[in-house]
């Protein structure tokens, strides 16, 4: 369960810091609220398809495609789930570029884990009501969002990989993230930012 609190001023009263894309102060009627938020939403939920379709499955193909040792491939995935949480805290061969990508993804995923459940309860108001019991709505959310995106690269993903192709599955991965990625970017002026943070 999230708590929220309000917190006011000397005065009483309750002051909305929140600024858009460009710094200005935001306009409620343009910018923050379940627009921003979903986007948010959406590039968690594909950050999970993308991270967990390629963790869940990846010992078999660095063993069976790469042709590493099982111990070597062990340590490879460890590395790169240790990187993909610890990057949290910080908001050859051809065949050996893959683990570029492979640490690629651990640096967004790690870098996304910081900061996107915050970012989505900026998009709220604290200090009104309506908007505070919304923000609340968007943490339930926000973890639906997280477990559907892992049930669905457990179970998809990783038949999708097995049975048709790796190429396909790994792809499936990095295609819903470029997706997601594009669409936030696009929907950055709609999303507002607060300083002192939301809760």
């Amino acid at each position: 369960m999230v708590l929220v609190a309000n917190h006011g001023d000397e005065d009483g009263a309750h002051h909305d810091t929140a600024v858009d894309f460009h710094g200005n102060p935001a306009d409620k009627s343009k910018t923050g609220g379940w627009l921003a938020a979903g986007l948010i939403l959406g590039t968690e939920l594909s950050e999970r398809i993308c991270v967990m379709g390629i963790s869940m499955n990846l010992v078999t193909y660095l063993v069976g495609d790469l042709h590493i040792s099982s111990a070597k491939s062990a340590t490879i995935v460890t590395n790169f789930l240790g990187t993909l949480n610890l990057l949290g805290l910080l908001g050859v061969s051809w065949q050996m570029l893959n683990l570029v990508a492979l640490y690629t993804i651990a640096l967004g995923g790690g870098g996304i884990k910081s900061n996107v459940s915050g970012f989505g309860s900026d998009q709220f108001d604290s200090t009104d009501p309506k908007e505070e019991k919304a923000m609340i709505f968007f943490f339930n959310r926000f973890y639906f969002c997280i477990s559907i995106g892992s049930l669905f690269a457990v179970i998809v993903l990783v038949y999708v990989q097995d049975n048709v192709g790796r190429g396909w599955g790994y792809g499936t991965s990095a295609g819903t993230m470029v997706i997601a990625v594009a669409i936030l970017l696009c929907g950055t002026p709609w999303t507002v930012s607060r300083p002192q943070g939301s809760l």
